[in-house]
């Protein structure tokens, strides 16, 4: 939808979620595959967190 020049507010009407939380949809993409990858496989730090 980003890619298609939909704003942060557009997406968020659209899907039935705040502005706030696409912001952090959209932040969670750009995670490095690294982390990606021992988060989905449960390796990830106990310390880890979303802050």
């Amino acid at each position: 939808m980003i890619r298609a020049g939909k704003t942060y507010a557009e997406i968020a009407a659209s899907e039935g979620v705040s502005k706030p939380r696409v912001y952090k949809l959209v932040d969670l993409a750009f995670l490095a595959p690294d982390v990606v990858r021992d988060v989905f496989a449960g390796s990830q730090p106990t310390g880890l967190t979303t802050e």
